[in-house]
């Protein structure tokens, strides 16, 4: 009888074999100080615009939403309408961030940071400069990072911003992180987590414990890791606005749970997440969830179930047109059957 018995076939991107170190980007509202006149047809298209794009980036769809708010910025810049324009900007690099594609995700927080400077609005620059820094953390620019991250800080500090010093902390946090530098890490994140219960920011609070499951993680302490990444699931329960931390929650617990043989708790988790993105008509997550639950049946033995999960995963990659990720489904489906049953683990 299968070990994991009862799992909903073709319930597929990657989760590698630690959860990975998430970005902490800003709204794209905070801080944006929109610039609204009487109302225009440019106006109107240009916000229709924006607002599809956000519907698109919500399906998963991220080139589509690119192209729409490409479109918006190019209406808004000939309006001269500076909020706005801020505003896509921090969508295009979030946009772009998700798609991994770093270099174009970094000019678009650099034209944010530049045009908040231009502008004055300084807390819209606190924001874009923990945006920017957090690409430039990604990316290895360790020292760039560091300075937008402790230039949003001093400004955070002279202002007394409490929501911005709990991000700006947290993003601290995630560079000594990124260094392998998990217990300053830590520290770094409890004193984050303070500002942010200060703030009540319930998005900051459960990015911050996600962060901390993370850095358990990190350092094998397998009952903390645990009781953070369920602090955060906890935290965004019954909150639709907080997806990407459920699904970050979810994916560390899944993660962690398979690590130590707790096959049936992790299907539980991985497939209660399959279930919310198909309701959310999300593919790209869709996909992801495939990938996990052919990684979890892989790891427990179960073969046959994996190759289901990676074909359908494969099916929902070509309805995406994604080349890269049906390139490398396909060369992981090839090998796992062509492994000897005695190597399947």
């Amino acid at each position: 009888m299968s070990r994991l018995a009862g799992l909903s076939l073709l319930a597929l991107l990657w989760f590698p074999q630690r959860p990975a170190l998430a970005q902490e980007l800003e709204s794209p509202d905070a801080g944006v100080r929109i610039e609204r006149r009487r109302d225009t047809s440019t106006r109107t298209d240009a916000d229709r615009r924006l607002q599809q794009g956000r519907e698109q980036r919500r399906q998963g769809n991220y080139q589509a939403a690119i192209a729409l708010w490409q479109e918006a910025l190019e209406l808004y810049t000939q309006m001269y309408d500076w909020g706005a324009m801020t505003q896509v900007y921090t969508e295009l690099g979030s946009a772009y961030a998700q798609l991994n594609n770093l270099n174009l995700a970094q000019q678009m927080f650099e034209a944010q940071v530049s045009l908040t400077r231009q502008r004055d609005n300084q807390r819209a620059l606190m924001t874009g400069l923990n945006n920017l820094g957090t690409v430039l953390l990604q990316r290895g620019q360790i020292e760039r990072a560091q300075q937008a991250f402790e230039e949003a800080l001093e400004l955070a500090s002279e202002s007394n911003v409490i929501r911005v010093l709990g991000l700006t902390q947290s993003n601290l946090g995630l560079l000594e992180a990124t260094q392998g530098n998990y217990r300053q890490a830590i520290s770094l994140y409890e004193q984050a987590l303070q500002y942010r219960i200060q703030s009540r920011d319930i998005s900051g609070q459960a990015n911050t414990f996600n962060h901390l499951g993370d850095a358990y993680w990190a350092l094998d302490d397998y009952d903390n890791a645990i009781a953070n990444y369920g602090a955060a699931l906890r935290q965004v329960q019954g909150r639709e606005s907080e997806f990407e931390n459920y699904l970050r929650a979810v994916d560390g617990l899944a993660i962690a749970h398979r690590s130590v043989g707790r096959y049936l708790r992790s299907q539980e988790l991985l497939e209660e997440r399959l279930q919310r993105v198909r309701e959310r008509g999300d593919l790209r997550e869709e996909m992801n969830s495939l990938v996990a639950l052919a990684q979890l049946y892989q790891t427990a033995g179960e073969r046959q179930e994996a190759i289901r999960f990676y074909s359908g995963a494969i099916a929902v990659a070509e309805e995406l047109d994604d080349i890269r990720a049906v390139s490398a489904l396909e060369n992981t489906l090839s090998r796992l059957i062509r492994l000897p049953s005695s190597q399947e683990n």
